[in-house]
């Protein structure tokens, strides 16, 4: 017997390990499957609850707009009320084919308005700062006469190591309120490095969307979908584009505040969804792959009386809707449960396997990955990619492929601000270097830069509205976790 087993697995020999991992992998695919035919009543369910509050726009929008009417009216006409689902243990009407090309519209929607979103957005954040800073201007009176940097300092130390857990966002959060101090220079090698370091195993494809990901983050008139559809979000994103803050008067900055405010209100509505839309159809994409592997679970006295409370809610949603509520999460509780059980112990068997150094067939490495592919559409929460791909076994990029990918985004960048204004660029640099992770090697790099933000805002109104924003920040964190606790 191999003498690397362990204690557990110490009598089974590897042709058995191998058979069990098999039948566990099995177990697990059906568990996967159930999960996502019961999630699917309960999105359903909160889809049809913000349609009805959203109702009038959701009408405004399928008049404007043909892409969302047809994908509207597809749910409307047969999706909403579950009937192919309900039916799934007796017949599969569900068209997977059709699924995934609905899904494809989903995540060109949503591409298009989180481009307009960005640009309207970076409009809003300036001409708040600009507004609050007139507003400080107007009332010197209020300004702190003398700021105390080094408390200041010491007090965000002190919140960052308050909670372990939060120190990576609180950083985040930090830096998307510092004005961006360092030299050009210094600001792509920021950017080279934190790339470098948390993309150093990363296949071509992670690398292809992580940075296409900060391109439009930097940039939303770059994605391939700005202008397609939407045309009212369209306009507006052009109009804070090439919004002149320079001739602006405060009540010109509280006007596009107000307006830009609004129409991001607006497209976070419609966003949203969008969204549960594409989340529905991850999961219907994901019970069509496992109907043979889900099938007789339907058969459940507990999953049965979910959809006969289904039923009723469609009859009468008033009197029902907190059944179906009620009875998912119960049915769901036991299946994510049943579900970690069998995840530890597949783990288990193919850590066991590896240790063993054992091989497995094409067939059941086949059928692990099945596992994996289906997750990937569950998981799939950000609805980014077009197409969820087969899952293989990739190899990392290597060096030169990301260093020519980081070379690509830095000449991007510096593309990208030749032609905006200085407070446009400034806005898009400060938000990006917040968003990339692993932008600060070390604990004294965000000291360093810190230092810099603080030291070199010389202007009083802009010093009193950095503190009273890091002010904020710290105080939303400490009401946020005293609420947890009480809770």
């Amino acid at each position: 017997m191999n003498t690397r087993s362990t204690e557990e697995f110490i009598d089974i020999t590897n042709e058995e390990l191998v058979e069990e991992i098999g039948r566990t992998n099995e177990k697990q695919l059906s568990k996967i499957g159930t999960m996502a035919y019961v999630e699917i009543f309960n999105r359903t369910l909160y889809l049809r609850t913000i349609l009805k509050e959203d109702s009038e726009l959701v009408s405004v929008i399928a008049e404007e707009d043909e892409e969302f009417r047809k994908l509207y009216e597809k749910f409307k006409q047969d999706i909403i009320d579950l009937k192919p689902v309900m039916a799934f243990d007796k017949e599969n009407s569900l068209d997977i084919d059709e699924l995934k090309s609905l899904r494809k519209k989903v995540v060109k929607l949503l591409r298009c308005l989180s481009s307009y979103n960005t640009e309207i957005s970076y409009t809003n954040e300036i001409a708040k700062d600009l507004a609050y800073r007139e507003f400080l201007k107007e009332n010197a009176s209020d300004m702190e006469k003398k700021i105390d940097f080094d408390k200041l300092y010491k007090n965000i130390q002190i919140f960052l190591s308050e909670d372990g857990r939060n120190i990576k966002q609180k950083v985040k959060d930090i830096t998307s309120i510092l004005p961006v101090r360092v030299s050009k220079d210094k600001y792509y090698s920021m950017i080279d490095g934190a790339f470098s370091r948390t993309m150093a195993d990363a296949s071509q494809e992670i690398i292809d969307t992580v940075v296409s990901r900060y391109r439009t983050v930097f940039n939303g008139s770059m994605e391939a979908e700005y202008g397609v559809y939407f045309d009212r979000y369209f306009r507006k994103a052009q109009e804070s584009r090439y919004f002149d803050f320079k001739q602006a008067k405060t009540e010109d900055l509280n006007n596009i505040y107000n307006d830009t405010f609004d129409t991001i209100a607006e497209i976070n509505k419609v966003s949203t969804i969008i969204r549960e839309f594409g989340i529905i159809l991850n999961r219907l994409i994901a019970i069509s792959i496992l109907r043979e592997s889900i099938v007789e679970n339907l058969k459940n006295p507990e999953i049965k009386l979910l959809v006969t409370d289904w039923n009723n809610y469609l009859t009468n949603p008033k009197t029902n809707q907190s059944r179906v509520i009620s009875q998912y999460k119960k049915v769901f509780k036991e299946l994510d449960k049943k579900f970690q059980d069998t995840n530890n112990r597949l783990q288990k068997l193919t850590m066991e396997n590896f240790n063993r150094q054992n091989k497995i067939s094409e067939e059941l490495k086949e059928a692990l990955q099945k596992a994996q592919y289906v997750l990937n559409y569950i998981n799939d929460y950000a609805l980014e990619k077009d197409e969820i791909t087969e899952v293989t076994y990739y190899e990392p990029a290597g060096e030169q492929y990301l260093k020519q990918s980081i070379a690509s985004f830095l000449d991007f960048i510096e593309r990208n601000t030749k032609d905006i204004s200085n407070i446009q660029r400034k806005a898009r640099m400060r938000r990006l270097i917040s968003l990339v992770d692993g932008v600060f090697a070390s604990p004294n790099d965000f000291s360093e830069y810190f230092a810099n933000s603080i030291n070199l805002t010389t202007r009083e109104e802009e010093s009193v509205a950095l503190v009273n924003s890091l002010l904020e920040l710290m105080n939303y964190y400490r009401s946020s976790a005293e609420k947890s606790r009480l809770n």
